[in-house]
């Protein structure tokens, strides 16, 4: 019954979450207008790619519009999970945390609410792309792209619960983590293929969840050359999945208990 409860709070707090966010006129432009420009600029860009570059560039036989886009459709979910460090930051200063702490709900679960109101928002984001995207090009691997897509949603949950507690043990983390998203998304493959990034450096690349995630929904939709074999990414991505959720809700429950045993000051 305790887990129906904590499901039902996680459910509750993402559509209420949801419902402000797409309140505001700005936060609906952006959603739109975010996904429709990249893949806008991926289109201008490519013509001055021969097609010989372009298949090294790529990793296989596609053009750089599909392989952009389908990089940005998951990066957009990722970086969605970043925000909720920005939502945990908005609780303390608006002052509603200090209420969440009188109540008996879990914090771990009105966080992985926040987290999923943040995937979803991310992944209505990605739809622009995505629907156009699936309709213009055949599948290459239907069920291994349902499989990673799914998993790459646990990652970036357990993500954001990482983030959430990060920011509930030491407050100001949005700007921080802003600035590791900008560097992350030119090491994870959405523009710049691994391959191509300095051997010295790869190593970074291959820490991060993000690039698992977008090798593996890339090579299964658009069938271009995986960093590792398909089934060896799935299996990355499967521990992934496990790593950050374990760790989110460790986290989430000693950040809990510090913030329950001292308070927390909504002022920064």
């Amino acid at each position: 019954m305790r887990v129906l409860d904590e499901v039902r709070i996680i459910f509750t707090v993402a559509w209420y979450n949801l419902k402000l966010t797409y309140r505001y006129p700005a936060n609906v432009f952006f959603a739109i207008a975010m996904p429709v420009v990249f893949v806008a600029v991926g289109a201008i860009f490519a013509p001055l790619i021969g097609t010989g570059e372009l298949v090294m560039f790529t990793g296989g036989e596609t053009s750089l519009p599909r392989y952009f886009a389908a990089g940005l459709i998951i990066w957009l979910i990722a970086n969605s999970s970043a925000g909720l460090a920005r939502a945990v930051e908005t609780e303390i200063s608006w002052g509603t945390l200090s209420t969440n702490l009188q109540t008996p709900a879990p914090l771990a679960s009105i966080f992985a609410g926040l987290a999923l109101s943040n995937l979803l928002y991310g992944g209505m984001m990605s739809a622009i792309i995505a629907v156009p995207l699936l309709v213009l090009v055949p599948v290459q691997y239907p069920q291994l792209l349902a499989v990673n897509v799914t998993l790459a949603i646990v990652v970036f949950l357990g993500m954001g619960m990482i983030y959430a507690s990060l920011a509930l043990l030491w407050k100001k983390v949005s700007g921080v983590i802003q600035v590791l998203s900008f560097v992350e998304q030119f090491f994870c493959g959405v523009f710049v293929p691994v391959r191509l990034i300095p051997v010295g450096l790869r190593w970074f690349a291959y820490v991060l969840p993000q690039t698992w995630v977008i090798d593996g929904v890339r090579s299964a939709l658009l069938g271009v050359e995986p960093l590792t074999t398909q089934i060896t990414g799935t299996v990355i991505l499967l521990m992934l999945a496990a790593a950050t959720n374990i760790l989110g809700l460790v986290l989430l429950q000693r950040a809990e208990r510090l913030v329950r045993a001292r308070g927390i000051s909504d002022s920064y």
